[in-house]
């Protein structure tokens, strides 16, 4: 996977970097925060960032990791929620995409982020995950071979706009009965696919959440892929929800009426958002497997 949502404690992943959630003075602060200065050392880590003397909002800089798994820690300051018209929504994606840029420069080919900006400091948690989401999402469909995990602690810090968590809520009450035709060999369906819409193998792989050897390796191989590959490749490729059903089956992966996975992705096929990492926002928010 290139971009994963997971559950779990920043400082336990097995990344090159990761990210803090940091007040502009750089201080040990609590939360996130907190957790990251203490994993890496709060001595040497207070030490590190006195030295740099504090971080702009919407900016990002880098010490050492410390004690910690990972060789950085990339501090940056999120926004405080003012009601949305104080540039937050710039200062925020400035926040991922700097921090990314300095992970880039470091040499790291993965990192980790807490989801900026949703706890204190009061961004709205569907904007500040829909931000998240967008902005990592952009970085590594243009990087497919970086690593990044977006790390949610627990439900409470997750949330779709109310109203599309309760139309897709009764999705999930109400699957749509897949109609499927298995017609010729999956991979003839890609192909053709990729040719109509002028997508080469690495634009695939980027748009599916793919690592670019594994989609090659799919593609040349004798086996079939997984249910959740097959739908990640059906919206990188645009699908209706028919021509999905139909590749699902052409791989000898028959959705079942009941599928509550099938439920909601076909719903964003429908709605033509074809972007893998929003439907795994939904995907993760009902605890279902991510695509990819």
């Amino acid at each position: 996977m290139t971009f994963m949502i997971v559950r779990g404690d920043v400082t336990a992943q097995l990344v090159d970097a990761v990210v803090n959630a940091a007040n502009t003075e750089l201080r040990m602060g609590g939360g996130v925060c907190g957790a990251i200065f203490r994993a890496a050392g709060p001595v040497e880590l207070k030490k590190a960032c006195q030295e740099i003397g504090g971080c702009e909002t919407g900016q990002a800089v880098v010490t050492p990791g410390f004690a910690l798994k990972a060789k950085y820690v990339i501090h940056t300051a999120g926004p405080i929620w003012q009601g949305g018209d104080a540039g937050e929504p710039e200062l925020l994606a400035s926040c991922y995409r700097r921090s990314l840029a300095l992970a880039v420069e470091r040499g790291c080919r993965s990192t980790a982020f807490p989801l900026l900006s949703a706890g204190i400091y009061g961004y709205p948690r569907a904007a500040a995950l829909h931000a998240a989401v967008e902005n990592i999402g952009a970085f590594v469909t243009e990087n497919p071979d970086f690593d990044a995990l977006l790390v949610i602690f627990g439900d409470e810090l997750f949330g779709l706009e109310a109203d599309e968590r309760a139309e897709l809520a009764g999705r999930l009450r109400d699957v749509p009965q897949p109609e499927a035709t298995a017609r010729g060999d999956w991979r003839q369906l890609v192909r053709e696919a990729m040719a109509s819409r002028a997508l080469d193998a690495r634009s695939l792989a980027a748009a599916a959440n793919l690592r670019p050897p594994a989609a090659a390796a799919l593609l040349a191989g004798a086996e079939s892929p997984s249910k959740e590959t097959l739908l990640a490749l059906a919206a990188a490729l645009e699908s209706t929800p028919r021509q999905a059903a139909d590749l699902a089956a052409s791989a000898g992966q028959a959705i079942e009426a009941e599928d509550r996975s099938w439920g909601l992705t076909s719903w964003f096929l429908e709605q033509k958002r074809f972007n893998v990492h929003l439907v795994n926002e939904a995907l993760f928010a009902f605890g279902l497997p991510l695509l990819g």
